[in-house]
C-alpha cells in the first residue's frame, strides 16, 4: 500500500439528534479533487440499535471500509454502512483510491460513541378548549412502542383535578378562565418519559344543547302524565313546569303530572328549562295535549262493619274506588233515612231495635262522575247489652252509720232500682241507693244490688260484694252541762245536750268528785253536806245496737251557803196593856230553827225570847215589834222583823 497523502482525521463525539444526520466534518483532498463526506449516524429500525452509513461523494474513487467497535475490528471491505448498539464506540477508517491504478489518494477516520438510547419516543401537544363543556385532548404526533403504559395528571389553575389513563378532559364551570395543564408520564420496560403540556383554558362559557321535549300519556283525569325531554347537554339538570291553557299549574315541577280534576276541557304542556353551571340556560316547551276528558269513576258495593245492635257502633267499608274520591254517607234504618246520620260510623239507637241497617255511599271528585252505592241490609237490629260495673258499697256497716251505693261505670241513660240485703235477706222498703244500718242489722253483713235499665237494652242486675258484719254503733254524744247555781238548797238539773235519737240516760251526781249515793235523777238538789264542795255529773247513753257512752260535766264552783226561805213573821193579839201577843212566824227552809226578840219602841225586852209577849204597862203608849231569826246548817242566818204595832193602850 502506497504511503498515505492528505490524511486528515476528524473525531465526532456527543449525542445525535435523533433522526437527523450528523454532517459537521467533510474532508475533501484539495490535491486530488477527492470528496468524502462525513458519515451520518441515526437510528436503526430494529429495537436497541443505531445505523450509520456515508452519502455518496460525487467523486469516482474506491472508497475502501474498515469498522472497528469498542476497539475490535469488526468488518472490512467497500460496504459504506454498518450498524451498532447503544453505548458501542465505533472507530471508522476510510481509504479513497484510484480504481484503476489502486493508487491511495487519502485517508480519513471517524470516532463515534452511541449513548444510551431511550426506548419511549413521545411527541405531543394539548389542544385546548375555547368554551365551558369542550375537551381537552393530548395529541401525538409520535408515539412508541405503541403499547407504552400512559398516565395523564390534569391540573386546572394548579389544583389536580383528575389522574388516570384517560388522555382528554371535558371542561365545566370551575375550568373557566384558569390554564389547563396536562403532566403525561409514560412508562416502558422499566423507563419513564415526563412530558407537560399547557393551555390557556375555555374563556367562555358554554352553549347548551337543548331538546326537544314531548308528553306522553292520556289525556284523561286521574292519568299520569311524564316527560320525555329529549337530548341534552351532558350534566344538563333539567326543571320542569306544567301549564294548563297558558296557567302554571301549582306545584306541578316535577317531570310527572296526575292530570287534576280542573283540567276538564282544558290542554296541558311542559316547558323544561336546562341548566348547568358555565353554560347558558335554556328552555323548551312540548306540544299541547288534546283537550282533558272526565274520568270514570271506580267504585265498589260498601258494607255494613259491626254488629247491630242497640248501643254498638257500626261502620262503612267502602271497598276500592278511584283514588281521591271524597265521600258522603246516608243510614237507614227499617228502610228509612236516619236523619242526621251521614258519616262513616253509626251508633245504633234504642229506636232501631228490630230494624234493618243499611247505609248509601255516595263517591265525587272533580273531573270525575258522581256515583252512589248502597249496601245490603244487615240482621234485624237486636238489644242491647248494657255496659255495666259491680256495684260498691261506700261506707262503714256500723249501726246508725249511712251506707251508699256506688254503681259504677255504666251506658248513658241507664236507669237503676236498688234492694239492700241485711244477712242475705232482702229488707223490705230498703229500695234507695242509701241504706242507714239498723240496730236489727247488728252483727250481719249487708250487700246492694243494682239493677240497670234502658230502652232498647237488656236488663242487667249487679250485686255488690258483702260488706264486714255490722259493728255496734257509735252514739252521737255530747257532754252535759249543769244548769244552776251551786248553793245549799238550790236544785240543779243537767242539760244532756244532743245525742243520737231514743238514747235512754241515766245519772250519777258527784259532790267533791264522790258519787252521792241515790243521787241519780236528772236534778239534784244541793245538801247542807255538800257546803263548800264542787259538784259534777255523769250521764250515760244507751241505745240498742250501739255501745254505750259516758260522759262527765265539768265541776261546779264550790258550793256556797244557802239562802233560807223565809217570811216576815206577824203579830196577833190585842195591843192592849196586859194582853198577850203571838208572833207568827209563817213558812221557813225546813229544819230552820227560830228565835224571837220582843222589841218596845225599838229597845229590845230583856229576855222577851218567845213566841209570845205580855204586854207590861210599862210599853203604854208605846210600839212593839219582833225579830224573828232563823237558823239552819249550811244557809246563811237570817232576821226578819215583824211590822211594829199600833201604840199600846
Amino acid at each position: 500500500m502506497a504511503e498515505a497523502r492528505d490524511v486528515q482525521t476528524a473525531e465526532i463525539t456527543g449525542t445525535p439528534i435523533l433522526g437527523a444526520g450528523i454532517n459537521n466534518v467533510a474532508l475533501r483532498s484539495a490535491k486530488n479533487q477527492m470528496e468524502a463526506a462525513a458519515p451520518y449516524f441515526r437510528d436503526s429500525d430494529f429495537s436497541d440499535g443505531h445505523f450509520y452509513g456515508f452519502p455518496e461523494t460525487g467523486v469516482l474513487l474506491d472508497r475502501y471500509f474498515q469498522y472497528r467497535i469498542n476497539g475490535e475490528k469488526v468488518d472490512v471491505g467497500y460496504k459504506p454502512s454498518f450498524s451498532a448498539k447503544d453505548g458501542e464506540t465505533v472507530h471508522i477508517t476510510v481509504e479513497a483510491r484510484d480504481p484503476e491504478q489502486y493508487e491511495l489518494y487519502g485517508e480519513t477516520s471517524w470516532t463515534h460513541t452511541f449513548p444510551k438510547r431511550s426506548k419511549i419516543r413521545i411527541s405531543s401537544f394539548l389542544s385546548g378548549a375555547d368554551a365551558v363543556g369542550d375537551t381537552n385532548y393530548v395529541n401525538f404526533d409520535e408515539r412508541e412502542p405503541w403499547n407504552v403504559e400512559l398516565t395523564v395528571d390534569w391540573y386546572v389553575g394548579n389544583k389536580l383535578v383528575k389522574t388516570g389513563p384517560e388522555t382528554f378532559l371535558r371542561t365545566t364551570a370551575d375550568h373557566l378562565n384558569k390554564p389547563t395543564k396536562a403532566v403525561l408520564t409514560a412508562r416502558y420496560q422499566g423507563e419513564t418519559l415526563v412530558r407537560t403540556m399547557t393551555s390557556d383554558g375555555p374563556r367562555k362559557l358554554g352553549t347548551t344543547l337543548a331538546g326537544y321535549p314531548s308528553v306522553v300519556g292520556t289525556p284523561v283525569v286521574g292519568e299520569l302524565l311524564t316527560v320525555n325531554a329529549g337530548n341534552w347537554t351532558e350534566g344538563t339538570k333539567l326543571s320542569y313546569r306544567w301549564y294548563m291553557d297558558s296557567e302554571p299549574i301549582a306545584g306541578a315541577t316535577s317531570n310527572k303530572l296526575q292530570i287534576p280534576g280542573a283540567a276538564v276541557g282544558k290542554s296541558i304542556y311542559v316547558q323544561v328549562e336546562g341548566h348547568q353551571s358555565g353554560f347558558t340556560s335554556v328552555s323548551s316547551v312540548s306540544e299541547t295535549t288534546p283537550k282533558i276528558k272526565i274520568a270514570s269513576t271506580s267504585s265498589a258495593t260498601p258494607s255494613v262493619q259491626g254488629t247491630p245492635k242497640v248501643g254498638a257502633n257500626v261502620s262503612v267499608s267502602t271497598g276500592n274506588w278511584s283514588k281521591g274520591t271524597k265521600f258522603s254517607h246516608q243510614w237507614y234504618a227499617g228502610g228509612k233515612p236516619v236523619k242526621g246520620a251521614t258519616a262513616s260510623t253509626y251508633s245504633v239507637k234504642p229506636a232501631d231495635l228490630g230494624k234493618q241497617l243499611s247505609v248509601k255511599v255516595t263517591g265525587s271528585q272533580l273531573g270525575y262522575s258522581t256515583v252512589s252505592k248502597t249496601s245490603a241490609l244487615t240482621a234485624k237490629a237486636a238489644a242491647g247489652t248494657l255496659v255495666s260495673s259491680t256495684p260498691r258499697i261506700s261506707g262503714t256497716a256500723k249501726v246508725g252509720n249511712k251506707l251508699t251505693v256506688m254503681a259504677g261505670t255504666w251506658s248513658k241513660g241507664t236507669k237503676f232500682s236498688y234492694q239492700w240485703y241485711v244477712g242475705g235477706k232482702p229488707v223490705k222498703g230498703a229500695a234507695a241507693s242509701a241504706y242507714s244500718v239498723k240496730p236489727a242489722d247488728l252483727g250481719k253483713q249487708l250487700s246492694v244490688k243494682v239493677t240497670g235499665s234502658q230502652l232498647g237494652y237488656s236488663t242487667v242486675s249487679k250485686t255488690s260484694a258483702l260488706t264486714a258484719k255490722a259493728a255496734a254503733g257509735t252514739l252521737v254524744s255530747s257532754t252535759p252541762r249543769i244548769s244552776g247555781t251551786a248553793k245549799v238548797g238550790n236544785k240543779l238539773t243537767v242539760m244532756a245536750g244532743t245525742w243520737s235519737k231514743g238514747t235512754k240516760f241515766s245519772y250519777q251526781w258527784y259532790v267533791g268528785g264522790k258519787p252521792v249515793k241515790g243521787a241519780a235523777a236528772s236534778a239534784y238538789s244541793v245538801k247542807p253536806a255538800d257546803l263548800g264542795k264542787p259538784l259534777s255529773v255523769k250521764i250515760t247513753g244507751k241505745l240498742s245496737g250501739y255501745n254505750a257512752s259516758a260522759k262527765i260535766s265539768r265541776q261546779t264552783p264550790k258550793a256556797a251557803l244557802g239562802t233560807l226561805k223565809t217570811s216576815k213573821p206577824k203579830i196577833t193579839g190585842s195591843v192592849t196593856n196586859g194582853k198577850r201577843l203571838s208572833a207568827s212566824v209563817g213558812s221557813w227552809t225546813k229544819g230552820t230553827k227560830l228565835s224571837y226578840q220582843w222589841h218596845v219602841n225599838g229597845q229590845k225586852v230583856k229576855g222577851a225570847n218567845k213566841s209570845t209577849y205580855v204586854i207590861p204597862k210599862s210599853a203604854r203608849g208605846k210600839q212593839i215589834h219582833v225579830s224573828v231569826t232563823g237558823k239552819n246548817y249550811g244557809f246563811k242566818t237570817v232576821t226578819i222583823s215583824s211590822t211594829k204595832t199600833a201604840k199600846v193602850k
